[in-house]
Parts: C-alpha cells; sequence; structure tokens
C-alpha cells in the first residue's frame, strides 16, 4: 500500500521558484530535468522504495529525514507520520542549512 503525500505550501513555491530558476537560466530542458528528478523523489517516497537518511540537526517528535537529488544540489526534507509522508523543504545545500526548521512549530 501506498502512502500519502504532503508538500508543504513554502515547499513547493521551493520547488517552483527553482523551476523558474532552472527555466529562465539553463533552459527548459534543465528544469524539466530537475522536475523529474522531484517527482521520482516523491514516487520514491511514496512507494516505500527510498527511506531517506536522518537529518542530523534537526530535532522534531518523529525523525526527519531527507533524500538528496542526484544532479542538483538540493535535498528533500521530510517525515512520515501516520502512513504520510510530510515534505517540509526543498533544502539549497549550498544554502544555510536548517532555514526552513520554523515551519515545524505547530505540527
Amino acid at each position: 500500500m501506498n502512502r500519502r503525500l504532503d508538500v508543504d505550501e513554502e515547499a513547493a513555491g521551493e520547488v517552483d521558484a527553482q523551476v523558474q530558476y532552472y527555466a529562465d537560466r539553463a533552459g527548459t530542458h534543465v528544469a524539466l530535468r530537475f522536475v523529474s528528478e522531484i517527482e521520482a523523489v516523491y514516487q520514491g517516497l511514496v512507494e516505500r522504495q527510498l527511506v531517506g537518511v536522518n537529518y542530523p540537526r534537526a530535532e522534531f517528535r518523529v525523525p526527519l529525514k531527507r533524500v538528496f537529488l542526484d544532479r542538483f544540489p538540493f535535498a528533500i526534507v521530510f517525515y512520515i507520520e501516520d502512513e504520510t509522508v510530510h515534505v517540509v523543504s526543498l533544502e539549497a545545500l549550498r544554502s544555510q542549512p536548517g532555514y526552513w526548521r520554523g515551519r515545524l512549530r505547530g505540527r
């Protein structure tokens, strides 16, 4: 049985912004490769083919994990609760790590 996927609104916005960035600077082909990689990670998480690695510098009531993209300097930060994959952020690995932690408040 597949899990459900819940992508945080801010995380979806980060993906959209990055797609636009790649489309503007590197062309549609690169933007589509980025989207394909994001979709593959989401599918792998939902279908239980990917498990991710524990996020080392964040405390939360359940383990926070991340999956690194293969061709782009990003990671999908998520947690699993009640058979739902909750995507918290598309973390830019070259930016300040953990900038998204405020999104966990109230969850």
